[in-house]
């Protein structure tokens, strides 16, 4: 009789953490470990069907806002939106396509980002 309690005490864990590493790898930070104890292969199907939570990350840009760069072209076009984390990383001219780096304000072909 012990040791058909032990087994089972020891069968729920493994699946407790089984079930709960699956959730944990799919982005989910809530504790698994209990249902995967009491309900074993049940709960560890449905964790499996779980979609994986996206992971949001919050870049911190060069200004540490999330305010954006207003840039002016000198061809007459209307204003255009660049990110600040765009131009932290570097960014990509609207008038000619270069990649600048994220530090130059002014590409090559004279158009400056901030005016």
């Amino acid at each position: 009789m012990i040791w058909r309690l032990l087994f089972i005490i020891i069968f729920g864990c493994i699946w407790g953490k089984a079930v709960n590493e699956v959730v944990q790898n799919k982005g989910y930070t809530e504790n698994w470990f209990w249902w995967g104890f009491f309900f074993g292969l049940i709960a560890l199907i449905v964790a499996i069907l779980m979609p994986e939570k996206p992971v949001f990350v919050k870049e911190e840009n060069y200004f540490g806002s999330d305010e954006s760069v207003v840039a002016n072209n000198d061809s007459g076009d209307s204003k255009k939106m660049i990110a600040i984390s765009e131009v932290s990383k570097g960014w990509k001219c609207p008038l000619c396509g270069e990649m600048n780096a994220g530090y130059s304000s002014t590409c090559s072909c004279g158009y400056n980002s901030y005016q």
